[in-house]
């Protein structure tokens, strides 16, 4: 039994006085780096004719009114699309 014992305890000092060398291996990796963009340009909210009514106006002018603000509005939500769209372009590559 004593040898046995001996023999299992100088198996274990043997691993122990084995010296191990890491395998040392250089990986390259490429990460992304972030970069504020260019802010977008100023796109001037337009004045509504809806704001510049009275409580004296005609029903008929108000109707005007609120047509040429409806298209005031059009106009201005395509150019602040426009303003976003290189944007939207660069959040998709990135994806």
């Amino acid at each position: 039994m004593r040898i046995l014992l001996i023999v299992i305890l100088s198996f274990t000092m043997f691993g122990c006085a084995t010296k191990c060398v890491p395998k040392i291996e250089i990986k390259y990796v490429d990460v992304p780096v972030y970069i504020q963009p260019d802010p977008p340009p100023v796109v001037n909210k337009p004045a509504l004719p809806v704001d510049q009514l009275e409580n004296s106006d005609t029903n008929e002018s108000i109707a005007k009114a609120y047509v040429s603000s409806v298209e005031l509005l059009k106009i201005y939500s395509r150019q602040l699309e426009e303003a976003l769209r290189p944007y939207r372009n660069d959040s998709n590559r990135n994806d």
